[in-house]
């Protein structure tokens, strides 16, 4: 998915986590591209960040985001299962560096298939890491509230949900709106600019490629008891 952007808008400097956090969390999810939109919230005010989907792909997320900026809080969970949340929750709690970024209570807790709602009501900028069959529709709910959106991939499980991503891109543009994708080495200054070279001739005319990528074996993650 490409980035949504806003032609001729001013850059979110600090608040652009979204461009330098927030990519830094896909295994280098936030550090990236110019997904810029004119914010709506202050710089001198403090970015309100909710976590949708508090699996570990959603927590890195949400431990690189509060590290990418002094004025950044997470204010919000979501999940479907509550030991999920929890565990997530502590987490980041642990984490000397962020912990005193986390402002979290209870009662901003929320479990359930519509958890994600309530996590949009209460944020400036929505992370998206649950199950990608759930992703169009909490980007299009998230847009709909204008809300700046971090949606790991994959975006989308079908034709129908691509579409319905590219909706919800076009009606952020309108809006003014960031959306960033986790694109991963996408966003590696190193990998581009090896394929930069690559593509300018520095090693000759590539007759053949080989790639091999070892991510281990299939994760198991047992529900806790209780």
């Amino acid at each position: 998915m490409k980035t949504s952007t806003s032609t001729g808008a001013s850059p979110l400097t600090r608040r652009q986590f979204l461009k330098s956090s927030g990519l830094a969390v896909v295994a280098s999810t936030f550090a990236a591209p110019k997904a810029v939109a004119q914010s709506a919230v202050s710089p001198t005010q403090t970015l309100r960040v909710g976590l949708i989907g508090c699996g570990g792909r959603g927590t890195g997320a949400a431990a690189q985001a509060l590290a990418a900026d002094p004025n950044v809080k997470l204010v919000a969970l979501g999940d479907a299962f509550r030991d999920r949340l929890e565990g997530s929750l502590a987490t980041l709690k642990k984490q000397s560096a962020i912990a005193e970024k986390i402002d979290v209570p209870q009662e901003r807790c929320f479990v359930g298939f519509d958890a994600y709602r309530n996590v949009i009501e209460h944020s400036d900028v929505v992370l998206l890491a649950t199950p990608p069959h759930f992703r169009p529709m909490h980007l299009q709910a998230a847009v709909a509230a204008g809300k700046h959106v971090f949606a790991e991939k994959p975006v989308a499980v079908d034709a129908p949900g691509v579409r319905k991503v590219l909706a919800a891109c076009e009606e952020a543009r309108k809006k003014n709106l960031s959306i960033v994708s986790g694109l991963a080495m996408r966003y590696s200054f190193g990998h581009r600019e090896i394929i930069k070279r690559l593509h300018e001739g520095a090693i000759g005319q590539i007759r053949a490629l080989q790639a091999n990528d070892f991510r281990g074996p299939i994760w198991v993650k047992p529900r806790q008891p209780g």
